[in-house]
């Protein structure tokens, strides 16, 4: 068995779950910011489908990178994105910006 065996699958994991995050946040970003009501027809916690497994894989990525410089780099930005991910639904959650609307309208928005 080759060192570092297996840590191609995860590099790639890795990769593909930080694009989806990178993806994810730029989506809600934009249509945060063309969103004038403050209210939508999703629930923006459903990202959290993106940013728990992103977080996870990058938490993998750096238990297995012993010697692995760019897999350690890679789960690194991974954890980072994904934590950057959680907190800018907390800010737009706490902030009224962008909620579903039936909790827009419980929270008394006109």
């Amino acid at each position: 068995m080759r060192p570092g065996g297996g840590n191609e699958v995860v590099l790639l994991a890795v990769r593909a779950l930080f694009l989806a995050g990178l993806v994810t946040i730029t989506t809600i970003l934009l249509y945060a910011l063309q969103n004038a009501s403050g209210h939508c027809g999703f629930s923006p916690w459903l990202s959290l489908l993106v940013f728990v497994p992103l977080l996870l894989a990058g938490i993998l990525g750096l238990l297995r990178s012993r010697g692995d410089r760019t897999l350690r780099t890679s789960a690194l930005l991974a954890v980072t994105i994904a934590l950057l991910g959680v907190l800018l639904l907390v800010y737009l959650d706490v902030s009224n910006t962008l909620l579903r609307y039936e909790v827009w309208v419980v929270r008394g928005m006109p």
